[in-house]
């Protein structure tokens, strides 16, 4: 009995539990079903869920009265996916309902997360499956619904459950459902099926509105529809389709009475039979025509899934980065001198003074002159001005961008941008801090009864002392911690106030605390309050009254000042007042001070440190530090240049650019620290600090410019190379790549100078204007082939017709001379001329003939078959063309071997007797030999040709350029894979040959519609925008092609593979690929991303990624990454790429179209009858070309007597070579041989093969006058053997060498590469440039001169010619000019001897003398030296060389201290361009001195500054009332 309660009070408990879970389920539905619009989602009967999930809420409520779901969690979920899957069906079928589903659906989420938050996952992640439902069905449920609402309106509250009615009438709809499914069961048992075969079908029962009878229909799992059992049946298989009753036939047993009305129903049921087979042709064609409009292919399509799909399926070796397209071994990998990771800045900077070279004035040129005037290094041994001046190409350009920048008001942003304080910017924020400061600095620091204070009666004068003692605390640091402590000491030895005395007692306390700050802080406000509380101290005489209203206020302030500090300051309480208290202390403070000793101080000094280190992280402005002013900011003027300011020449280009360089870094890092401020404020980040933006503003360069200005092994290139050259120094002691920083940071300006921006908007509406011109031109082309393939496509069917036509007659034709054969009615010459329209006289024939199919009967596929065939036969230029494989075209040579034997055989059969043979009959015997002979021999060597050919037309079809296919084509004509055929008397051909010449014809196509468009194309690359890669392989690896290179160069872009230890074995590598396989430290460079000001907190995963795959693909670290730079430059490089490229991939496809169409329209096809010419010699066509075996070609060259005489030509260079074959050349390629000397440039390259030709020779004597005797035969020119070598040099070219210029090239090589003296290459392309667009260096003749000594001395006889006449007004009697001859002999030396850079420069400090002298020169004084003045920061600040006030000018210099450092830099100067600097700061100074003293003829122009201004450093409300052009 125990057992049994037990076991009901167990059900009792479970059935409790079961029920409140129903309550609680039931809460939870209430108020979803409360929510407002609701009535979307509370009832659903359209649908119907596959697993059986409730899709409504009202299902929801049956199911839990039911209580259908499960006790514990498993219930929970269940009921959590079906509440979500109400919404969430509404949400991903889109419905019209979706967007209140949405809502509700986080209604849902947050009433079930109370609960367990599992729950609302899953209802937010749960949607149901639907059943199909046909559309009439829904209609039929529409109906059924409509009369169901008409009849009842009123809702039970819940439903009953499934079977819960016993009889017929009760049933309901889903009873029904179940019945029939049941019966379909059993049907489908009772016909010998099984249940299996119908598990997936469901039935659907629905009532007529009509009779309100039920209908019941099944479907299957894919949605179809059956109307009955029986139709399962045959669908099953299980019954059979001719199992129904069939229809007795009946049929008109009337005759036709008469053969008139036979003959009627005769053509009736032709009209009848004819309109059936045209209506069932337009069907096949309408079909056919959809089949072939709807087919989508899947290519192309992305490449990683393609790569993924050919290795999963055909178990292809993956290409990774290492063998991808991109990694193939270029022709050309860099330039000498040009670190790899520069490239990219190398190509951007050439590319920039190429594409804006009528902006510059700049004649553009080629790269690799670019590359080598960059790193051009004057010979040592070598002299001569021109040679040891920079390129003339490097001075245009810099002197070119420097006249663009300057003359952009642009220029103002980042010319001033060195003069830059947060004063100048906002003179108020100086105001504020002051003040704020100061505020902070009168702060209290210890509670005091100030009352009480001031109460406590004391002599004036005691007063006066200890204040006096105390006057200097506020001026004290922070590390004068012992001057503070001497000084409250003997305040307190003098104090007679108590309150004072114990105030003083609790600072110095504090003092022993290291907290001098807020020491300081506590005895500044003590004075401050007494002395304004005791006006009387200062001996004035004030009244009783109003001093008693001072002292009142001052109390005042000070309890509101002491109610604002912390509770746990220092507090003042009468029982610090004690005098023994105070002995104590004093002996203390003694005894202290006497043990303090140097570990107090050491103390106080860290208390500085630390007070030095809170400045440090207080917060920073975005204004960069004022840079100290460098030599050439010290000879520069007062105010902006412009493009014709004189001191902007040939000689002084290179520390403008220097200057320049720095001002624009200056602004640079000002933005950068703007850019950093608005991002921290972006993300609520706290400003940077002084530390943290001085830290920042270190690697500015790296984090503004890109890879050629990332600072590496701790150095900024672009930085030290402004430094080096605002110093003085040489520009040519520069490395490239720091020439290469300089030329970079000013286009960085240039391109925010208005004139490029409206070169480049220009260029946009030409741009818009040409690709519209290219999109019309495009547009007819389309049209063109549209209407072309219309026209053939009506031809083809118009064929097809025909040959129908033509088939039908031959067959008539042939019946009715089979029937002839037996009547004999008509004669053999009447069967003869029977024609086509005697056949169609016959009127069941014509109409047989009528009823044929016409043009439009065709299906789209027989027509596309035609128009290839006849496409095949315009390509083979012939009327038939017959495919073959190459087993058909092996048995067909067997069987023309066969056949020529027989008839061999045949022939010597007939005629026995050779002796008695006639001559026709012995050629033709004889003919048919040979060919039988040809046969066999074919039959042997044509299998390795035929293989050969057949691998070159593929990868020809691959490529897909002219040439190449006609190469191909060319070499399978020769290994017979194409001929006539004899049956049809047109061509046969191999599949492959056929794929060839039609992908020829569609490349002839496509060329005639690229040379159509040539010309737009060209204009629209004209107009430059930006330069844009042509295509990523699918590495997403970059291709470039520059307008302005040679037109067969590509450049590669390719991502570097980074390992982990570089220590590890390397794998094998691909043959014919690059190592890319490098350590992270080999990779990433610069500074990284600081990240922080970009990210929060949470987001921080996801950015890292984002920002990372900017730079590297691997992600491994956020700053910028090297990658390897080349060039494809060859033909036969360039289609190996294309060969690589799988069109079959989106990005591939469209890189290969571009790669071939550049290929198609750059390198094209060469012109019938060229020959590749060679650096001297010419090519021939009958030569053989070998790798090796040239011994004996290279030893006769040797002992040549042409050699020994050539003084280019050293034979003890060349001692030791046996062959010319691996040798190193230097060969030399003549540009420009219309100039004298010629034009040449130079590449580096390696001998790889040699050939032997004829050469022919004119016979001698061939100048002979015509009065000799004209019948004198003249000699027959004759030929001779000659070897030339082929040379492939680093650029890509190849160029045959005759053997003085292979000998030549090879001794060039050995000269160039050791350096030897006396070595120059005079002629190079880039040291004979000119630049005859803007000639920024003078005439073209004396550009390479302009900067040299010589002419810069003469620049100063010209200036001081124009000065003297004007100074010597003011003293005719003067030792320049007067009788001494000084100015004479200065005068002779600078034109006629001045050939170095030492002679000008001590004929301009001679001059400065003159000068000097000549304007009263100040007596000179023992001040400070030029070196001292410079090297000192604090004076070098205030240097002024410039005579700025016109009023105060009495001499050449404003002070001696200007002439001082006048002298030490012109002393210390290595450069002409400094001393050019140096003369014009000495013209102006004159001139300004001739303006004062009123002695210039003219009116002088006034220097652009104000008057006010004394420095270089102005404020900013003089720079914002500058005048335009300062």
């Amino acid at each position: 009995m125990a057992d049994e309660g037990g076991v009901a009070h167990a059900v009792d408990e479970k059935e409790k539990r079961r029920r409140k879970q129903a309550n609680r389920m039931g809460k939870v539905l209430s108020k979803v079903w409360a929510l407002k619009g609701s009535e979307a989602f509370q009832e659903e009967r359209h649908a119907a869920s596959k697993e059986g999930h409730a899709l409504d809420l009202t299902t929801i409520g049956q199911k839990i009265d039911a209580q259908k779901y499960r006790l514990g969690k498993h219930g929970w979920e269940d009921f959590a996916r079906d509440l979500g899957g109400v919404y969430n069906r509404h949400i991903a079928r889109k419905t019209k309902h979706a967007k209140q589903a949405a809502i509700h659906i986080q209604t849902v989420k947050d009433l079930l997360g109370h609960r367990d938050k599992s729950l609302a996952d899953l209802a937010k992640g749960f949607t149901p499956s639907e059943a199909p439902v046909s559309s009439s069905l829904k209609k039929r449920k529409a109906s059924e619904d409509l009369e169901n609402n008409r009849i009842t309106r009123k809702r039970p509250s819940t439903a009953q459950p499934a079977g819960g009615g016993d009889q017929e009438g009760e049933l309901t709809l889903k009873d029904r459902e179940v019945r029939a499914l049941e019966s379909l069961e059993a049907f489908i048992e009772e016909n010998g099926g099984s249940k299996e075969q119908v598990a997936g079908f469901r039935s659907r029962v629905t009532r007529k509105p009509s009779d309100r009878r039920y209908d019941i229909n099944f479907y299957n799992s894919s949605g179809r529809r059956f109307r009955s059992m029986v139709e399962v049946g045959r669908f099953l298989n299980i019954i059979k389709a001719d199992s129904r009753p069939k229809r007795k036939a009946t049929f008109n047993k009337k005759k036709p009475k008469t053969s008139r009305e036979k003959e009627n129903e005769k053509k009736k049921l032709r009209r009848e039979l004819e309109r059936l087979r045209k209506a069932h042709q337009r069907a096949i064609k309408s079909l056919d025509d959809f089949i072939n409009d709807q087919k989508e292919s899947r290519y192309p399509m992305e490449d990683l899934i393609l790569m993924e799909e050919d290795e999963a399926q055909h178990g292809k070796k993956p290409i990774t980065q290492s063998t991808c397209t991109a990694a193939r071994i270029p022709d050309i990998k860099g330039f000498p001198d040009i670190p790899q990771h520069c490239i990219p800045d190398l190509l951007m900077t050439w590319d920039f003074l190429c594409t804006f070279h009528k902006t510059l004035n700049l004649e553009p040129i080629s790269l690799d002159d670019f590359a080598s005037a960059l790193t051009y290094k004057p010979p040592e041994d070598v002299n001569g001005d021109d040679i040891q001046a920079p390129p003339v190409y490097l001075a245009e350009a810099h002197l070119g961008l420097l006249k663009l920048l300057v003359s952009d008001r642009q220029s103002d942003e980042w010319w001033w941008s060195i003069l830059e304080t947060q004063e100048t910017e906002n003179p108020e924020a100086k105001i504020l801090a002051a003040e704020e400061k100061e505020e902070d600095g009168k702060a209290a620091a210890i509670k005091v009864d100030m009352e009480a204070l001031l109460a406590d009666d004391e002599d004036p004068l005691i007063t006066n002392s200890w204040l006096a003692s105390l006057e200097d605390v506020g001026k004290m640091n922070s590390t004068q911690a012992d001057a503070l402590t001497n000084a409250i000491k003997t305040a307190l030895h003098v104090v007679a106030n108590k309150w004072v005395g114990a105030y003083l007692r609790k600072a110095l306390k504090m003092l022993k605390q290291n907290d001098l700050k807020d020491t300081k802080r506590a005895i500044v406000w003590l004075v401050e309050k007494v002395k304004e509380a005791r006006p009387d101290l200062s001996s004035r005489s004030v009244r009783e009254s109003r001093m008693m209203e001072i002292r009142a206020k001052v109390v005042e302030d000070a309890k509101q000042q002491m109610d604002k500090l912390e509770a746990s300051a220092p507090i003042v309480k009468e029982e610090d007042l004690v005098s023994d208290v105070e002995e104590s202390d004093e002996e203390s403070d003694d005894s202290d001070d006497e043990e303090m000793g140097d570990a107090e101080k050491q103390g106080s000094k860290k208390a500085g440190d630390a007070d030095a280190k809170d400045d440090s992280e207080m917060p920073s402005s975005y204004i960069p530090p004022r840079p100290s002013p460098t030599l050439v900011d010290l000879l520069l003027p007062p105010f902006k240049p412009n493009q014709n300011s004189e001191f902007l020449n040939p000689f002084t280009w290179s520390q403008l650019a220097g200057g320049a360089a720095c001002r624009i870094l200056h602004r640079m890092k000002r933005l950068r620290n703007e850019v950093d401020d608005a991002l921290r404020a972006s993300h609520d980040l706290p400003q940077l600090t002084v530390a943290q933006r001085r830290e920042r503003e270190a690697v500015s360069a790296s984090r503004i410019f890109t890879e050629c200005c990332a600072v590496i092994d701790g150095e900024s290139p672009g930085e030290t190379a402004v430094k080096h050259l605002c110093s003085g120094d040489d520009y040519l002691d520069l490395a490239p790549i720091q020439r290469l920083c300089i030329l970079r940071i000013m286009i960085e300006a240039a391109y925010d100078t208005v004139r490029v921006q409206q070169v480049v908007d220009g260029n946009f509406k030409q741009r818009i204007n040409a690709l519209k011109a290219l999109e019309a031109e495009e547009r007819k082309a389309k049209s063109d082939a549209k209407k072309k393939a219309t026209a053939a496509e009506k031809a083809a069917r118009e064929q097809l017709t025909a040959e129908v036509q033509n088939k039908f007659l031959e067959e008539k034709r042939a019946e009715i001379r089979k029937v002839n054969e037996g009547s004999n009615e008509f004669t053999e010459e009447f069967m003869e001329s029977l024609a086509d329209d005697d056949i169609l006289e016959d009127e069941e024939i014509k109409a047989d003939y009528t009823a044929l199919p016409g043009p439009e009967s065709f299906s789209k596929i027989e027509v596309n078959k035609m128009v290839a065939r006849m496409q095949q036969e315009a390509a083979f230029e012939t009327h038939s063309v017959r495919v073959l494989t190459m087993e058909e075209l092996l048995e067909q040579e067997k069987e023309q071997l066969k056949a020529m034997e027989e008839q061999l055989a045949n022939l010597v059969a007939e005629n026995p007797d050779t002796d008695a043979m006639d001559r026709d009959t012995s050629r033709a015997i004889d003919r048919l030999k040979r060919n039988v002979e040809k046969a066999k021999e074919a039959t042997e060597t044509l299998p390795e040709n035929r293989q050969s050919a057949i691998l070159v037309l593929r990868d020809a079809i691959a490529d897909g350029t002219i040439k190449v296919l006609k190469s191909a084509i060319r070499e399978a004509k020769l290994a017979k894979l194409t001929g006539e055929d004899e049956t049809t008397g047109g061509v046969w051909a191999l599949g492959l040959m056929r794929d060839a010449v039609l992908e020829l014809e569609n490349a002839k196509n496509h060329k005639k519609v690229a040379d159509a468009q040539k010309d737009l194309v060209a204009k629209r690359n004209r107009c430059f925008i930006r330069n844009v890669p042509i295509g990523q392989d699918r590495f997403r690896n970059r291709f470039w092609h520059f307008d302005r290179d040679e037109h067969s160069h590509f450049w590669t872009e390719t991502d570097y593979v980074i390992i982990e230890d570089s220590s590890k074995e390397p794998q094998t590598k691909s043959a014919g690929f690059l190592d890319l396989e490098r350590v992270k430290e080999h990779v990433f460079l610069g500074t990284n991303d600081e990240e922080e000001d970009m990210i929060g907190n949470n987001e921080k995963g996801a950015f890292l990624k984002f920002s990372r795959q900017e730079y590297h693909s691997s992600g491994l670290d956020a700053c910028l990454a090297k990658k390897n730079w080349g060039c494809h430059a060859t033909e036969k490089s360039i289609r190996t790429l294309i060969k690589d490229l799988d069109s079959r991939g989106v990005r591939e496809n469209e890189l290969k179209s571009k790669l071939k169409e550049t290929l198609e329209e750059n390198v094209g096809e060469k012109p019938e009858g060229s020959k590749e010419l060679g650096a001297e010699g010419s090519a021939d066509d009958t030569a053989v070309t070998l790798t090796s075996g040239d011994e004996d070609a290279f030893k006769g060259l040797m002992e040549t007597e042409d050699i020994a005489s050539n003084s280019s030509i050293s034979i003890e260079t060349l001692e030791g070579l046996q062959s010319g074959i691996g040798a190193e050349v230097r060969v030399r390629v003549i540009v420009d041989g219309s100039k004298e000397p010629a034009i040449s440039r130079y590449e580096n390259g390696k001998i790889t093969a040699f050939r032997k030709r004829e050469e022919i020779v004119e016979p001698e004597g061939g100048d002979e006058s015509e009065e000799e005797d004209e019948e004198k035969e003249k000699p027959a020119p004759t030929t001779r053997e000659t070897h030339d070598w082929q040379a492939t040099t680093d650029r890509g070219h190849t160029y045959w060498l005759p053997g003085p210029e292979l000998l030549e090239s090879i001794c060039r090589f050995v000269k160039w590469s050791n350096k030897e003296k006396g070595y120059f290459e005079f002629d190079a392309a880039f040291h004979t440039y000119r630049n005859p667009l803007g000639r920024h260096c003078g005439r073209a003749a004396d550009a390479p001169y302009s900067s040299s000594p010589m002419v810069f001395a003469r620049y100063m006889v010209k200036r001081e010619q124009e000065l003297y006449t004007k100074l010597k007004n003011k003293n005719y009697d003067n030792n320049w000019g007067g009788k001494s001859g000084a100015r004479a002999v200065w005068t002779n030396s600078m034109k006629d001897y001045t050939f170095d850079f030492r002679s000008a420069k001590d004929g301009l400090l001679t001059l400065e003398n003159a000068f000097f002298e000549l304007m009263d020169g100040i007596p000179s004084d023992d001040g400070p030296s030029g070196k001292e003045l410079l090297e000192n920061p604090a004076t070098r600040d205030d240097i002024e060389l410039e005579s700025l006030d016109s009023k105060s000018i009495h001499g050449l210099w404003n002070s001696l201290a200007s002439r001082a450092v006048f002298y030490e830099i012109v002393n210390n100067c290595k450069t002409t361009g400094f001393l050019a600097l140096a003369f014009d700061l000495l013209c102006r100074n004159t001139t300004a001195y001739l303006a004062a003293h009123k002695l210039l003829n003219v009116k002088v122009e006034p220097v652009h500054q104000p008057i006010t201004r004394s420095t270089r450093r102005p404020n900013a409300w003089q720079q914002a009332n500058q005048e335009a052009g300062w």
